[in-house]
């Protein structure tokens, strides 16, 4: 009970601190938050890479629960446009998760094996909705990726509203057959 008392204290503090933004993550630190001893921080997590993968597990669940939502748009442009908002509302709230996924995927084989299963998954709606060459999918999951939205939102400074609808109206000018070659461009709400 004690074990996975702590257990459950460390993987809280884990989230906990990636919540607030801490990006380098390191068993004192998750153990101080957890106010448990580094030995019971150990004891679960035998080295970074079973931190990573709590880290990582946290994610996938979080991201699956938007992902197996059904569309409520009925046309293909309308579900495109319509994952654009689930992408938008999932990528504000696990930001630091996704940051700190990236900062440490390459100190891991786990981390990125897990990294690359969990694009597939996400990519797989689009994949589902579209009948185009590997450009346009290409392009659509470019605009669809977590770096996309990281830069309109950190480096171009956009609010989130103003973000998704530059995705928007970039996606629906990129879908082919769009009335217009782009006038699927109304949101569609989440």
């Amino acid at each position: 009970m004690v074990a996975s008392s702590a257990l459950r204290l460390a993987s809280a503090a884990l989230v906990g601190l990636i919540g607030v933004g801490t990006l380098a993550l390191s068993a004192e630190l998750v153990a101080e938050r957890a106010s448990v001893g580094l030995r019971s921080v150990f004891r679960h997590f035998s080295d970074m890479d079973s931190l990573y993968r709590e880290m990582h597990a946290n994610l996938a669940a979080k991201m699956a629960t938007l992902a197996q939502q059904p569309f409520r748009a009925t046309t293909r442009d309308g579900k495109i446009l319509e994952l654009v908002d689930r992408r938008a509302v999932a990528f504000e709230r696990l930001a630091p998760f996704l940051r700190a996924a990236q900062l440490h995927r390459h100190q891991s084989a786990d981390l990125q094996a897990r990294h690359c299963h969990f694009i597939q998954r996400l990519r797989q709606p689009m994949i589902d909705l579209l009948v185009v060459g590997s450009d346009g999918i290409a392009a659509i999951d470019l605009l669809l990726g977590f770096e996309a939205w990281q830069h309109l939102r950190t480096d171009q400074g956009l609010d989130p509203a103003a973000a998704r609808q530059v995705l928007q109206r970039i996606i629906a000018a990129v879908l082919p057959n769009s009335p217009g070659h782009g006038g699927a461009g109304q949101s569609v709400g989440v």
